[in-house]
């Protein structure tokens, strides 16, 4: 009897979770997506609402994590949308064994006030050093000798100014490696990226020698885009609407991020950069780097297009990529 008058109970409780919309049976049903990101400060701030589950969706369950090795992870084809670099993606589009489209851009090189940019090479101050017409036979930091800020760097370089990398002395270190040598009279300049070049960029003791992201907008009208939003292929031919669901979700999640800018950063200092003030990371938003999830289209495209000029130029990839292929248009 007791057994009876629980299940009876249990149905009934049930009954009610449904009707109040406590229990959803479609809900547990929902496909689920897993994306790869940057564990950089910018990409945590923009998927902040969708990793804290403020922002959901009735569509898709998303799972994200934020890695070091995020372009490894989808290259190796363990995740079917993330981030990519933009000149991994171009090299994934010759080489890889996966097949890539382009969603939309994720870092921007530009504040919301300012576009003051990243991509800038240093010099001490007293160095005698003052534009890149001094650069030959230098010794020249770069972060990586494959990325699209080093292609572009030497492109603009041979354009402008008619040097060739061969009569440059590169030296390939990640960046807080290079701001270093370049205190210690290691490096005579170092083209400094991320959170790095930030902090150069009111130090005193330096000054610009070239800012790459200024040089670039001027040129070629677009600004400089570091990383892509990209989805495997064959994942969207079978789940455009899902990749959509996503992709909308992510753009909610980073007008969230902005809009809650100086909570959200005072709880990721307090959790991983201590010894950072929330100054800091106001300026970089203000004047140089952002996410910003720009659809594929226009000036945009064009500069990404540009970009992938410069890397073919070096012999990193031998063809362009086709950008009514590879580009998604909804």
């Amino acid at each position: 009897m007791r057994k009876k008058l629980w299940y009876i109970v249990s149905v009934v409780l049930c009954i009610i979770m449904v009707a109040t919309g406590a229990l959803s049976c479609s809900g547990s049903d929902k496909p689920a997506i897993k994306l790869v990101m940057a564990n950089y400060f910018n990409t945590w701030l923009s998927t902040y609402a969708i990793r804290e589950n403020i922002i959901t969706s009735d569509m898709v369950n998303i799972k994200m994590d934020l890695l070091a090795d995020f372009d490894i992870q989808m290259q190796a084809g363990n995740y079917p949308m993330g981030a990519m670099p933009t000149s991994m993606f171009a090299i994934a589009c010759e080489m890889s064994n996966l097949n890539f489209k382009g969603l939309s851009t994720m870092v921007v090189h530009e504040g919301v006030i300012r576009q003051n940019g990243v991509n800038i090479l240093y010099a001490k101050a007293d160095s005698g050093i003052n534009s890149p017409a001094d650069l030959i036979g230098k010794r020249i930091g770069v972060p990586d000798f494959t990325s699209s800020a080093t292609s572009v760097f030497l492109g603009m370089l041979k354009q402008e100014y008619g040097i060739s990398e061969d009569q440059l002395n590169l030296v390939n270190r990640a960046n807080p490696m290079l701001l270093e040598l370049l205190r210690q009279g290691e490096l005579d300049v170092a083209m400094l990226g991320g959170n790095i070049s930030p902090r150069a960029y009111v130090d005193p003791s330096l000054k610009v020698v070239w800012n790459l992201d200024e040089a670039f907008s001027a040129k070629y009208g677009g600004v400089f885009f570091p990383s892509m939003l990209v989805v495997e292929e064959r994942y969207f031919a079978a789940n455009r609407d899902i990749v959509r669901e996503v992709y909308d979700l992510l753009l909610a999640s980073n007008a969230y991020g902005e809009q809650n800018f100086v909570e959200l950063t005072t709880k990721y200092i307090a959790e991983y950069d201590q010894g950072a003030s929330l100054d800091f990371y106001q300026m970089i938003f203000n004047n140089h780097s952002r996410n910003n999830l720009l659809p594929i289209e226009g000036k945009t495209r064009d500069a990404l297009m540009t970009t992938f000029t410069m890397v073919q130029a070096r012999g990193i990839i031998s063809t362009l990529p086709n950008p009514d292929v590879v580009f998604v248009t909804w």
